[in-house]
């Protein structure tokens, strides 16, 4: 860490105003910041930032800040930490390079207030089921898209207590800030679910198209391409052909007579189901097969068990709105698999603060899937829930393969990456270039990755400018936190983590910073690695877990991390590092 000279209060400097710009960036306790400079400068130059508070009208003193960091030779990037939300904040960046200064600019800005509820222009009540026509507590209506669409700014919607079977539902109205549109439970027995209302019939497969299997159960779901299929609380693994349901393996080759060979274990409950068009190209010896397909290693039937399917690819799309707030409502089974993949229970496409807040997520494939440009979105106090804990490196990795990463003769049959289950509980996909997102207080448990942040490279003067802090993270296959790709900007703080393999990815850093300071890790575990050689050789390397995972090698310009006052109990089965 560079050591800067102490600045005097007088600043007087060679300032170069017009041939930099100061770009701030609040969040409720964090300023975000960004130096573009009109031309390139040596990798010796560095900088500071320095910043005040406005108090009863009067500014106060200014304080010395963290260091500047290098992004590119054009741009440099820092933060104010513990800011306090919605406060005027005067910031100074200086740049220099030796004695000369190359940049000196002020500016200033008020960081986000806190959430605040906001009273009602108009109450909308409904119930699952409400059928009334005023949609009033005694005469509730339907929650479906002919209500959504009614909506107006200082909308709210209270959900009364029960189980709503509905889903793919979109809001098409925009809040504004002192009138957000407001969806939000009435108690914590509120439940939207995204699976079947009545119970589905299973029949013994007597034969199938590839070859008999008594010991299998089939439903015909029709178009339905469901990722989720939970049986008395444990999600199924979804294998990708029959197949491998039937021999609970992944195959790696098959032959032009249709034999396979390559078996390699995965040894769950699982199921499949045809994920193609109907009319699209069909694999060489199995026809397109419309039913969804279970089986258990113990060889029981489908008899006196509890069994969930998705039937919903998601149960609120948000896209291109603004200012709308969830509350409260507790989502199950979200996980079916469309052409435009969302499987989610929540999904926002160029939504700009959305606060989802105090919600709980189960079995669904993604909780939250948020993308483009995604800004100012707020998700706290949330629980998400799931059973992938257990699973090795190889068995996620195997749902997310590709048609291209197979044989040529044994397709993926779930497109669109269907199948993959490494994402995050809250994802931001590959086209996301948002910023100001801020995830706290919420809690995961059960997943792979707990939230997995942009993994491609961006615009870097887009920085990201994310917070994710005092979140708490359960055991889970993969990352707790994921923050590879263009990690611009981007603060992890007073989280805890255990039963992790690992505790946070910064795998690339692209262009940075990145900040992780004040977490508590524990307790992280050793996974398995396999990968296949020679088409069929199965090798199997031992993974020990670690707090912190570093990778460069996806990334044109690796930036810098600080990794700061984190405590760590790696345990038996971790590095320290």
């Amino acid at each position: 860490m560079r050591t800067f000279l102490l600045i005097s209060s007088i600043f007087v400097f060679q300032i170069s105003q017009a041939q930099s710009k100061l770009n701030l960036y609040p969040n409720y306790n964090t300023i975000g910041i960004t130096v573009l400079l009109n031309t390139g400068v040596s990798d010796s130059a560095y900088g500071n930032c320095f910043y005040r508070i406005k108090e009863n009208g009067n500014w106060q003193p200014w304080k010395t800040g963290f260091e500047l960091a290098r992004t590119t030779n054009k741009q440099y990037g820092g933060c104010v930490f513990h800011t306090t939300p919605g406060k005027e904040y005067m910031v100074r960046t200086v740049l220099k390079l030796g004695q000369t200064v190359v940049s000196d600019l002020i500016d200033s800005t008020t960081t986000r207030p806190e959430i605040e509820n906001k009273t009602a222009l108009r109450t909308f009540y409904v119930s699952p089921n409400g059928s009334g026509v005023s949609q009033t507590r005694n005469t509730p209506g339907t929650l479906n898209q002919s209500l959504l669409n009614q909506l107006k700014a200082g909308d709210h919607v209270i959900l009364l207590e029960g189980e709503y079977f509905t889903g793919e539902l979109n809001i098409t109205q925009s809040g504004t800030a002192s009138q957000p549109i407001v969806l939000q439970a009435e108690n914590d027995k509120v439940i939207v679910n995204g699976g079947f209302k009545q119970p589905i019939q299973w029949k013994r497969a007597q034969s199938d198209t590839a070859h008999r299997d008594y010991n299998m159960f089939y439903a015909d779901l029709g178009p339905i391409n469901s990722n989720c299929v939970v049986v008395n609380g444990k999600r199924l693994y979804p294998y990708r052909n029959l197949m491998e349901l039937s021999y609970f393996s992944s195959v790696r080759i098959i032959d032009n007579s249709g034999s396979g060979s390559g078996f390699h274990g995965i040894n769950h409950d699982g199921f499949f189901r045809d994920g193609r068009n109907s009319t699209s190209s069909h694999f060489p010896f199995i026809d397109y097969n419309p039913n969804t397909y279970i089986k258990f290693k113990d060889k029981s039937d489908t008899a006196f068990k509890s069994i969930q399917v998705s039937q919903q690819a998601w149960a609120f799309s948000i896209q291109s709105q603004n200012y709308i707030t969830i509350k409260g409502i507790h989502f199950k089974y979200f996980g079916a698999a469309k052409q435009i993949n969302y499987r989610c229970a929540i999904f926002l496409n160029n939504a700009n603060n959305i606060i989802v807040d105090s919600c709980s997520f189960d079995f669904c494939d993604k909780g939250i899937y948020i993308r483009a440009n995604s800004n100012n979105n707020t998700i706290q106090h949330c629980q998400f829930e799931d059973d992938f804990s257990k699973l090795s490196y190889f068995e996620f990795k195997e749902t997310g393969l590709e048609y291209g990463q197979l044989n040529t003769y044994y397709p993926n049959y779930f497109p669109f990456q269907a199948r993959n289950i490494e994402p995050g509980r809250v994802y931001f996909d590959h086209l996301f270039t948002g910023r100001g997102n801020v995830l706290r207080y919420n809690f995961f448990n059960g997943g792979c990755d707990g939230i997995t942040c942009p993994d491609t490279p961006g615009d870097t003067t887009r920085s990201r400018h994310f917070d994710i802090h005092n979140n708490i993270f359960g055991p889970g296959s993969d990352d707790a936190f994921e923050v590879d790709g263009n990690a611009a900007n981007i603060r992890v703080w007073g989280n805890e983590m255990y039963g992790a393999a690992n505790g946070i990815s910064v795998s690339s850093p692209c262009y940075g910073p990145v900040y992780i300071f004040n977490n508590v890790m524990r307790h992280f575990r050793k996974t398995v690695f396999q990968y296949v050689t020679n088409v069929v050789v199965m090798n199997t390397d031992t993974i020990p877990a670690s707090p912190l995972k570093l990778n460069a090698a996806f990334c044109d310009i690796p930036g810098k991390v600080y990794f700061m006052h984190n405590t760590v109990d790696a345990g038996k089965e971790s590095y320290g590092f």
